[in-house]
């Protein structure tokens, strides 16, 4: 990846940062939020500053937007530190073999990001395992996928919810037990049904983070709820 950028690509990155919507989550962590929107550049633009694994990824794509929406994501992600104001140098980011990103140089810091079109959000973290997913909320059967993410008891929970209120209760478990796998490096390669969403934000909004104890872990969850947009943040500080 080519260290040089031209004019027009740094000054996508440079909007991004400074448009970026921002949450405290709490003293050590940020999470910003980035809308994948940009005027006068073009996929083939960006294509050659971006790393094997995200040209690859792009090619594959046979949708335009898609694909422009993922060469955005791979630009942004890349330059974290003017995203995200890290004024110590330039972390490289690298991944795990179980794909979960890492900073290269970085001894404690763990980072983050999620993509559901137009949003990116990205997440950074002082210290501990950090997960992150966002959902832009749609028409979905929930009905339909929940058997595969939730236990019995969660089902049943669910069902006391009410109609008008299940769309926007869905999308909030989901992501976060998304983000809980991600912040464990496992994806769902281990269940979702094994993470049992607390109460609190299984039938209302938080208002403040809770902690779930999974996996032999402690996390601190959180959730952003913009619009139509569901931001959940698991961040592990054991």
């Amino acid at each position: 990846m080519s260290a040089e950028l031209p004019p027009v690509l740094q000054t996508i990155i440079h909007d991004a940062g400074s448009q970026a919507l921002r949450w405290q989550v709490s003293p050590a962590l940020e999470i910003i939020g980035i809308k994948l929107l940009a005027q006068n550049v073009q996929t083939s633009d960006i294509l050659p500053f971006l790393t094997t694994e995200y040209q690859s990824r792009c090619n594959r794509l046979s949708i335009s937007d898609k694909r422009f929406e993922l060469a955005m994501t791979g630009l942004l992600v890349s330059h974290i530190d003017q995203l995200m104001r890290i004024a110590r140098g330039r972390p490289q980011i690298s991944k795990t073999t179980s794909g979960k990103p890492i900073l290269i140089g970085s001894n404690s810091q763990s980072v983050s990001w999620s993509r559901s079109s137009p949003w990116l959000t990205i997440g950074l973290a002082a210290s501990g395992d950090l997960g992150i997913d966002v959902e832009v909320r749609r028409p979905i059967d929930s009905e339909a996928i929940l058997p595969t993410i939730c236990g019995e008891a969660e089902r049943a929970a669910f069902q006391t919810i009410a109609p008008s209120a299940q769309a926007k209760r869905f999308f909030a478990i989901w992501t976060l037990k998304e983000a809980i796998l991600k912040a464990i490096g496992s994806g769902f390669q281990k269940s979702a049904k094994k993470i049992v969403i607390p109460e609190p934000a299984f039938t209302a909004t938080l208002e403040a983070p809770i902690v779930l104890k999974c996996f032999g872990r402690s996390f601190a969850l959180s959730l952003i709820e913009q619009q139509e947009t569901t931001i959940a943040v698991a961040h592990s500080f054991d």
